[in-house]
Order: structure tokens, then sequence, then C-alpha cells
């Protein structure tokens, strides 16, 4: 069997490494498609370098034990996976199972066989948001998912035992979190 996925890699976490390791539990080889620097930089004001990656890549697969695997530089959304016939399945996250779509129209289009799409749901950080580079980068969260910044709960009343019980439960549920009570204009009578 052989597997596709791609991606930009970038600020690499726990959501790419359930897709990488997902990619792997299939068998066979698996084909990694690595967005270029250049085409990283359409969609992101801010992203490492190609180079380093690819050496957090290749250092993950490397620690992991996996050995059949091509990591190629791609400058489309597509990659090698609309021109190699011998693919048989493309492993893609939640939020990207439509771009393996529009790759299997393009692969119809060539009269090759349809990846069989293997959806990976996404990883959840601490505040039940999944995790992705881009709030890694803004140090909401780390690579791992855990909070950097405390959730804040506006609670619509200046009721101090509502404010109580939010606190209660929201501590439960969150390590870092911040309170704060709103005026809040209603037509509900006291």
């Amino acid at each position: 069997m052989k597997v596709c996925l791609g991606g930009t890699f970038d600020m690499f976490h726990q959501g790419h490494k359930a897709l990488l390791d997902k990619a792997f539990s299939l068998g066979g080889q698996v084909l990694i498609g690595l967005t270029s620097h250049n085409f990283a930089k359409v969609s992101r004001k801010s992203v490492n370098t190609f180079n380093m990656r690819k050496r957090r890549l290749d250092d993950y697969l490397k620690k992991k034990k996996y050995r059949k695997y091509e990591i190629v530089e791609i400058d489309n959304p597509y990659g090698p996976s609309v021109e190699l016939k011998g693919l048989d399945t493309i492993v893609v996250s939640e939020g990207t199972e439509s771009r393996a779509k529009e790759i299997n129209n393009l692969r119809a289009k060539k009269r090759f066989k349809s990846l069989k799409i293997i959806k990976v749901a996404h990883v959840l950080a601490e505040d039940c948001v999944p995790i992705s580079s881009r709030r890694i980068r803004a140090k909401e969260i780390d690579v791992n998912g855990r909070m950097l910044k405390p959730i804040v709960v506006s609670l619509g009343s200046e009721n101090r035992n509502k404010l109580k019980a939010t606190r209660k439960v929201f501590s439960a549920l969150f390590k870092k979190s911040k309170y704060k009570t709103v005026k809040v204009r209603t037509s509900v009578p006291e």
C-alpha cells in the first residue's frame, strides 16, 4: 500500500503527530508532501524555513523508527498526489477532507483510481479547541496543547453566587482561567 499526506508541518505539534502516526499505521510506503517556503508564505504571515520544518519532521519519524517514507517538497495544494498512479490512500485532517476530494476529482480526469480518504480528528488543546500552528505561534498554547494564556470567562451578571458557581465549574475544566462580570442590558425582570 502507498499512502500520501501533505502539509506545512510548521510549529510541529500533536496534531501533526496524530496525522503521521495514522498514515504509518496503515502500513506500506508513506509519501509526505511538505510545502515549500514560498508556498507556505502564501497563506501565512510567518512560517519556519522549509529546512527547519523538514528536519523536525525527519527527527520525529526517526524517533518513531518509521522507515518507509519519502518527504517531497510541494509548491501547490496537491503535490504528487494527482500525478502518481501507484497511490492508494490519502490521510487528511478534519479540515482538509475537501482537498482530498478535489485530488480525487483531478485523478478521475486522468483516469487514475480514486484514493481512499482517511480522516483524522483534530487533536484538542486543554481549552477544547484544536491545536494549530497559528495558536502556538500566538503563544495561546504550546505544541502539546497546554494553555499558555488563561481562558477569560465573562459572566453576564454581577450576582456573587453566580460568579462563585461559574468559577467552580470553569476551574474544574481549565487550569488557567480569569473571570469578569459584565453588565448586560436585558428585558428579563430581576
